[in-house]
């Protein structure tokens, strides 16, 4: 119950600013809170910049406190710690990701007593390989429906305990079509790194829907590629997201500062493509 108003708070909260997500970045900047484009060329401290310490009597800081204060959930899950392996083709990032997921999938796979785990959208395999290689016991199937990344898949993971099922999962998918192609009819953790778009929401569907898939872990991403209409939202709440709000839930501030250089140059970015847009469309 307390999470359902949770979630209705966070509705009212889109709908009171419905108005900020009607715009383009840089039109919203200057046709809204033009104040913010000064400070895009002066030497703020990256900090005060995610915490818009600089313009505290704004709309934009209005927007960001509360923000702040509708946080969903709070409840913290235990994370082991990342085993910091070498992996060979992979960025820092991913590596990182990895040599973090791959043991809590073990953790939970234990907890559990589930040997067998489904990977939707498997890409190049390097999760799957990680997981083949620290632990034993694991059989995984990878499913992926481009043909460059069954090739990649089938360049990182060379295992008896892996294999490759080359289908598409979407909306008229179904648990059956699925389980079917995996010829597996035991219990299975059904896991995704990056689900782009609306894989995501298919995978809960089928999840909901197969009496074998047990454990779920999915990590979604590019939220801006959802469909309009098209299974989001899940639930009974009514919410509608346009494509400014998709394109503002990829955003992540607190990964500015692990990067303060590369956010400079995308605020600078910014702010000279509004100063050139007020040139050559001075009004609005």
């Amino acid at each position: 119950m307390e999470r359902e108003w949770r979630w209705r708070e966070a509705i009212a909260f889109i709908s009171e600013y419905e108005f900020l997500f009607k715009y383009h970045t840089n039109d919203f900047f200057m046709y809204e809170c033009p104040e913010i484009l000064k400070y895009c060329d002066s030497r703020h401290h990256i900090d005060d910049l995610v915490n818009l310490k600089f313009c505290p009597d704004t709309l934009l800081y209005e927007f960001y406190e509360e923000c702040k204060s509708l946080t969903l959930f709070g409840d913290e899950c235990s994370v082991p710690e990342p085993i910091k392996s070498q992996k060979h083709g992979m960025k820092d990032k991913k590596s990182y990701e990895v040599d973090i997921m791959a043991p809590f999938i073990h953790k939970l796979n234990s907890q559990y007593s589930i040997s067998n785990v489904v990977d939707i959208g498997a890409g190049q395999g390097y999760l799957d390989a990680e997981l083949l290689t620290s632990n034993q016991d694991v059989k995984v199937y990878a499913v992926e429906r481009s043909n460059v990344q069954l090739q990649g898949l089938a360049r990182t993971v060379n295992n008896d305990r892996f294999r490759i099922v080359p289908m598409s999962v979407d909306h008229d998918t179904t648990c059956e079509m699925l389980e079917k192609e995996l010829e597996c009819d035991t219990q299975y953790t059904m896991v995704s790194l990056h689900a782009c778009g609306c894989l995501s929401d298919n995978m809960l569907r089928l999840f909901v829907q197969s009496e074998h898939a047990k454990i779920l872990v999915n990590v979604g991403c590019c939220y801006n590629l959802i469909p309009d209409g098209v299974g989001f939202p899940l639930s009974s709440l009514n919410c509608q997201l346009n494509p400014y709000h998709k394109m503002a839930a990829c955003q992540a501030p607190l990964r500015w500062k692990l990067d303060p250089e590369e956010a400079k140059l995308n605020e600078l970015k910014n702010y000279y493509r509004a100063i050139l847009q007020t040139i050559l469309k001075p009004d609005k």
